[in-house]
């Protein structure tokens, strides 16, 4: 763990170091109170700081000071190092931020003792932020799979329906199904099915631009949410999508299990007023129309919402340049 040592005070600053070191510290050394500061506010501050009292530029009182007034991610335990062993003169640099102090000249046994103690309290602190890191990935991920889950999916689709709406950008969404899951599952054992669901989640963000957003919407489903993507740009990657799924078996076992997938794609070009949940079910009206029709394919069509605002778009973009298209893939 690195510990900074503040002191204008050279014979200090190298007795301290020089029991640091050997306990297994890593020192950082700043001369001044403004050093001090300056290493302290940065992204790699140590987690444990020995400051002295009084210092050039600020003093040891406004480093605790200023380090407790602002905003920090990590918690950075300050020791107070003070001539002054007075009890109001403790009271102050405590008020001031200071976890804890030691009195100069310092005794080597109580400097680890104190340091201990401090280590610990940013070990915990360090485990209580990976803790929520963890839970805030697991409340915005799919565990098995690794993608988003539903609801930031939703609320990034809401957004770029916005945005579509103010400058006419068009977006489209895909619902994506594996087909046949279920007798994957009883035939194999949902250990495989597990696999095949991130053996396609893996395919899927293969698939997409960066910016486009990967959701497991649920069970074996998918969605895909893609920003600036007119409705035959969307269909064609679909339709990449069902080739490399088809062409794509998973291996386990020592077997060989062939997949296949049907995807539903619904897109607006230049329309306000178009809520997410309109769109998602006209792409699952898709899907269910490529369900219906033999699986293994992708069903596009513009959505054109009545009362919506004014919309644009040429069906004719569609796969087969008639409307509304469900195309099988070869």
């Amino acid at each position: 763990m690195k510990v900074l040592i503040a002191d204008d005070d050279p014979v200090t600053v190298k007795l301290i170091a020089g029991l640091l070191e050997p306990w297994g510290y890593e020192v950082v050394i700043a001369r001044d109170g403004d050093e001090a500061l300056s290493i302290l506010q940065s992204a790699e501050s140590p987690g444990i700081a020995i400051v002295d009292w009084t210092m050039p530029g600020c003093t040891g009182l406004d480093v605790c000071r200023r380090i407790r007034a602002t905003p920090h991610d990590k918690y950075i335990y300050l020791i107070m190092a003070t001539g002054r062993g007075e009890r109001e003169d403790i009271l102050e640099g405590l008020r001031a931020g200071a976890d804890d102090y030691v009195v100069k000249p310092i005794f080597a046994a109580e400097l680890r003792a104190r340091l201990e103690t401090g280590k610990r309290i940013v070990s915990l602190q360090e485990q209580l932020l990976a803790a929520l890191a963890s839970a805030e990935y697991r409340a915005s991920h799919d565990v098995l799979t690794g993608l988003s889950n539903r609801a930031p999916a939703l609320e990034r689709l809401s957004v770029e329906l916005a945005r579509s709406g103010r400058d006419g950008s068009a977006i489209s969404v895909l619902m994506a199904d594996i087909d046949h899951f279920k007798k994957i599952n009883d035939e194999y054992g949902h250990r495989t099915g597990d696999v095949v669901l991130r053996h396609v989640a893996n395919l899927l963000r293969y698939s997409v631009r960066v910016y486009d957003v990967i959701a497991r919407y649920g069970g074996e489903e998918f969605m895909i949410v893609a920003p600036g993507c007119k409705l035959a740009d969307a269909t064609n990657l679909g339709q990449r999508i069902c080739d490399l799924v088809g062409t794509s078996p998973v291996r386990i076992d020592g077997k060989s299990i062939e997949t296949s997938i049907s995807i539903g794609v619904a897109g607006v070009h230049q329309c306000a007023g178009v809520q997410d949940s309109m769109l998602i079910e006209a792409a699952d009206a898709e899907l269910y129309r490529a369900k219906n029709s033999g699986r293994n394919r992708v069903c596009a069509r513009l959505f054109e919402p009545s009362g919506a605002g004014p919309c644009s778009g040429n069906p004719a973009e569609t796969a087969d340049g008639s409307g509304p298209s469900c195309a099988k893939l070869q």
